[in-house]
């Protein structure tokens, strides 16, 4: 973070976490996520996603992202293009309540699934806000 708190991608770190990745075999399954994955640039996730494909033991590569939620504009289908080169590529969806299913959000969860995604949805229980079925 920069001191007015803006991310800024920080190659060295993906460097030294992708050398860890690659130096053990056992490490099958990757999630990216913190700091949503989707806020970055499509050249800067496509560079990860490339880095990750190229290791041979790593088997799934899922991202964990409220993006389609929160700005589903951002599935574009120049992002989808790209996505698809580094197939199979899982998203856990992080949904807080179904009355955030809007017609966009609808509309971006149906191109991610329809260019190949795999989608599950990941969703932390807050009391008062979907911890019950009647709301």
């Amino acid at each position: 973070m920069s001191h007015t708190g803006e991310y800024h991608f920080n190659q060295a770190q993906y460097e030294r976490a992708l050398a860890y990745i690659a130096e053990h075999k056992e490490i099958r399954d990757v999630l990216i996520s913190g700091g949503d994955p989707l806020t970055m640039g499509d050249d800067r996730l496509e560079w990860l996603l490339s880095r990750l494909r190229a290791i041979p033991h790593v088997e799934f590569v899922r991202i964990g992202t409220k993006v389609p939620v929160s700005l589903p504009q951002r599935i574009t289908p120049e992002f989808l293009a790209m996505v698809r080169k580094y197939h199979p590529v899982w998203m856990s969806l992080h949904f807080m309540h179904p009355t955030e299913v809007s017609p966009e959000v609808h509309e971006a969860c149906g191109r991610l699934a329809d260019a190949g995604i795999p989608l599950g949805s990941q969703t932390v229980l807050c009391k008062g806000v979907n911890d019950d079925v009647g709301r």
